[in-house]
């Protein structure tokens, strides 16, 4: 965008001095900071605003403060262009009394926040023109002669970009204050007055810091000695620096590196994928009331209407297979879900409505479900829990997909490696030949009761998401999972050779874990334990960027982050098949068996229309592409996190915790409604047949903001969840439809949107109020 003012969210700790040309407005979003301009200094609080001028030298200090920072280009608004070198702000909350203005410009800064993240055609124009009215409401309140500014000499703002820039050149050099001082033409003892009172910070202090700094990223990002990150940084012998680095940081260098790996920092690839912390961010939510209330509308149709115009489809022409892969999975989140009334509800209505093929859930083996324990020293097994749950899924037509997951208690190396509310312990096994004792009377029972012909139809995995943080399902060592699988696969095996084994459950959406699957299918392609089909997981989560500084509620906003471009999914599925072909593996089904946009058991437009459509149209886009998409997962009523009260809370679910359908029940619905022959399929429309019927699916598609996408909130409330989608329209189709196969036709219409099929509009429609 060319758009000349810029918007950034950060969380901070200490920002030294320095400067730019741009004009730049901070607004305290949270907590409290020690802010120096110039040679003032300002303790700013939450709402806060202060504008620090062009060339102006600042630095920040604080704990854990959010702010908005608004960087303007000036230069690129003045009408006059002898305007930017005689035009100064005077705007500070903290000094200057002006309260109409400070609104002005906050409600300047949220009108741009809401329409300047959106996706229309027009969107560049409408801030370029927000750009000119906040900078018109700068001028008119808080424009000032220069002579009333206090500005750093333009001679001395030059001296010290020299040194700060000889200083980064050269900061691994051992500097000293004579050298430094010797580089720009001055005495020693005036520079280090100079610098002392210009920086706020004495030159050893500052060179000590930034030769420090450099030394935390090498600790996080490499695996060099401290040695050798000693002499990289300017230190002759790793004594001092160690000193240097424990008065800086307040711990040693080798308890920095082990904490921040342990924390998730740095590159080490098992630390890298960690969704426990779920919850989107709301830090913008104060900026939010300076907008101009409007009243919520609830289920109206946008006012503008994009027309599309489909070429004619010859409904007697000959059609491709469609459809086979849509239904072929859904997901409960854990074995003893299953064994509860409402979740045995709804599956029995599913079934009747939609109709799957498999099942997957995890924790066969948990605690709960009482297979294993230990008596006297001795392994006593139990099915009767197990065979309530297989002897349900058979009745109402469901083939499970057997996860052998998670560890019991008695049989774990670390029973303390727990996960979630439901307290799943992801630890490896303390003696791998009683694993295998627990997973060969398993299958063996199964097939007992239920008989090889009907256990042949099964699927089996080992594990679940071996390839993400090993503070989540990891087991923490490469080879311990490694020879976890050979064991399993060999078990399973030889207990009955047409037992179908696939592979763990696999989440490969980054380098990480998608260099983790590559790497672990070339090794059972070496070890002769392959598996019979792909088994993985995709959420339009961004894992991806640098996990350093992320703690806290900033953990929280990571966690949060969506990938900004619609098409996201389609790439991931490419990356799949990629691999698939690299390694000479496409024989291999690949199976979606979770499913969703966000791994958040609380983001509000889970609850929305918004999920049916995005379901809808990467199915229809993609249904050859895969064996199937399986929804993580049926119900909002899953033990991984604390439930709320709100039925409406943002949940996974096809379901509420209390069984009403959500919309993205009704995405599958209509996929089933399908026929099994596609005639066409466009970007917003597919047209299928079943005999002689004619089945078109429309849909309207509106990406989120990428506001949201970074996981803030802003103005989205419970109330009004679709403020992401500014750029909403209707959309009016035409689509001639040639040679029918009958003279007179019978039409049925069924829909799907805010008035129709959302239970949460319909809530709200009633008053919404909390709890339902």
């Amino acid at each position: 965008s060319e758009v000349p003012v810029k918007f950034f969210i950060h969380k901070l700790g200490d920002v030294s001095r320095h400067w730019h040309r741009s004009l730049e407005l901070l607004l305290v979003l949270e907590g409290e900071v020690e802010l120096v301009v110039d040679y003032d200094s300002w303790h700013l609080q939450t709402d806060d605003l202060i504008l620090i001028n062009a060339n102006s030298m600042h630095a920040l200090r604080s704990k854990d403060a959010v702010l908005l920072a608004v960087q303007i280009k000036g230069e690129r608004l003045f009408l006059n262009p002898e305007a930017p070198g005689n035009t100064y702000f005077s705007c500070n909350s903290q000094a200057f009394e002006n309260p109409a203005g400070y609104r002005e410009v906050k409600a300047m800064l949220a009108k741009m926040v809401k329409h300047g993240t959106g996706r229309t055609p027009f969107s560049d124009y409408q801030n370029m023109a927000f750009a000119y009215e906040l900078f018109a409401v700068l001028l008119e309140h808080f424009a000032a002669p220069q002579s009333e500014i206090l500005a750093i000499n333009t001679r001395k703002l030059d001296r010290l970009k020299q040194v700060i820039a000889y200083i980064n050149e050269n900061y691994r050099d051992n500097l000293t204050l004579n050298q430094v001082a010797e580089s720009i033409g001055l005495s020693a003892p005036y520079f280090s007055t100079l610098f002392e009172k210009s920086m706020g910070i004495n030159f050893h202090a500052y060179y000590t810091n930034i030769r420090l700094d450099h030394a935390c990223e090498d600790l996080i990002e490499t695996t060099d000695s401290i040695d050798d990150i000693a002499r990289r940084n300017g230190y002759s012998e790793a004594h001092s620096f160690i000193r240097a680095f424990k008065k800086y940081v307040g711990e040693t260098p080798a308890a920095f590196r082990k904490r921040q790996h342990q924390n998730g920092s740095g590159l080490m690839h098992d630390k890298k994928i960690n969704y426990l912390a779920l919850e989107p961010s709301n830090y913008l939510n104060k900026l939010a009331s300076y907008l101009p209330s409007e009243p919520v509308q609830r289920g109206r149709r946008p006012k503008n209407i994009r027309q599309i115009i489909c070429p004619s489809v010859d409904t007697s022409a000959a059609g491709q297979p469609f459809g086979g892969s849509l239904r072929k999975f859904i997901g409960v989140g854990s074995a003893k879900e299953l064994l509860y009334g409402e979740v045995q509800a709804m599956l029995t209505d599913l079934q009747q409505e939609i109709g799957f093929e498999y099942i997957k859930f995890h924790g066969l083996f948990s605690d709960e479900m009482m297979v294993c324990s230990r008596q006297d020293g001795v392994l006593r097994f139990s099915f009767v829990l197990l065979d309530k749950i297989f002897d349900f899924l058979l009745k109402i037509g469901l083939k499970p997909l057997v996860q052998l997951s998670f560890m019991p208690a008695c049989l774990a190396e670390d029973p303390d490696k727990r996960i979630f509310c439901d307290r799943f312990i992801t630890s490896g096994p303390a003696d791998i030949r009683e694993w295998n004792q627990l997973v060969e009377e398993t299958v063996r029972h199964l097939i007992s009761r239920y008989g090889s012909r009907e256990v042949h139809q099964w699927l089996f995995s080992i594990w679940n998401e071996p390839d993400i943080s090993a503070e989540m399902f990891a087991l923490g060592d490469e080879d311990k999972f490694r020879q976890l699988y050979l064991n399993s696969w060999r078990c399973l095996k030889s207990i009955d050779p047409a037992l179908v084994v696939g592979s763990p459950s696999c989440l490969p959406i980054d380098d990480s874990t998608r260099e983790w699957m590559r790497s672990f299918l070339i090794w059972t392609k070496d070890h002769h334990c392959r598996p019979d089909f792909l088994n993985i997981h995709y959420y339009a989560n961004d894992f991806t960027g640098d996990h350093s500084d992320l703690t806290g509620s900033a953990a929280l906003t990571r966690a949060s982050v969506l990938h900004k471009d619609p098409d996201h999914f389609a790439e991931f599925i490419g990356s799949v098949h990629d691999l698939r072909h690299t390694l000479r593996l496409t024989d291999l089904p690949i199976y979606l068996t979770e499913w969703n946009l966000t791994v958040s058991h609380r983001n509000p437009i889970n609850d929305t229309c918004f999920i049916s459509v995005y379901l809808i149209r990467n199915m229809m886009l993609h249904e050859h592409e895969l064996d199937s998409f399986g929804y993580w997962s049926l119900t909002d009523l899953i033990g991984e996190s604390q439930l709320p009260d709100s039925v409406f809370h943002g949940g996974m679910g096809m379901y509420t915790c209390n069984g009403l359908r959500k919309p993205a029940f009704y995405a599958y619905q209509f996929a089933a409604r399908l026929g099994g022959e596609v005639l066409i399929k466009g970007e917003n429309h597919v047209v299928t047949r079943d005999r002689a019927k004619i089945q078109i699916l429309s849909w309207n598609y509106e990406h989120y903001s990428d506001l949201f996408a970074e996981g803030e909130l802003f103005d989205l409330t419970t109330a009004n969840r679709y403020t992401p989608f500014a750029g909403a329209q209707n959309v009016h189709f035409q689509l001639p439809l040639i040679n029918l196969p009958a003279d007179k036709i019978e039409v049925t219409e069924f829909f799907l949107n805010r008035r129709q099929g959302s239970i949460l509009d319909r809530w709200q429609e009633m008053g919404g109020l909390l709890p339902l």
